[in-house]
């Protein structure tokens, strides 16, 4: 259960995010590389396909970019 309180944290994020973007038309959500430092004119050209894979009691981090045009 404690969990799911990021989880809810994030689709409330994402729905400020689209509600605020009302002037584009198109909103993007990327996965990239988790050790990238995403800034507002980075450009995501390349995608990012890796497998994680986390030994057993270790934690994998996942990094998402949301972006409106």
């Amino acid at each position: 259960m404690k969990h799911s309180k990021p989880l809810i944290l994030a689709i409330v994020l994402a729905i400020i995010s689209l509600i605020s973007c009302q002037k584009s038309t198109e909103v993007t959500l990327t996965r990239v590389d988790p050790l990238l430092k995403i800034l507002p004119e980075t450009a995501l050209t390349q995608p990012y396909n890796e497998v994680e894979e986390v030994a057993a009691g270790e934690h994998a981090t996942f990094q998402y970019s949301l972006r409106g045009m």
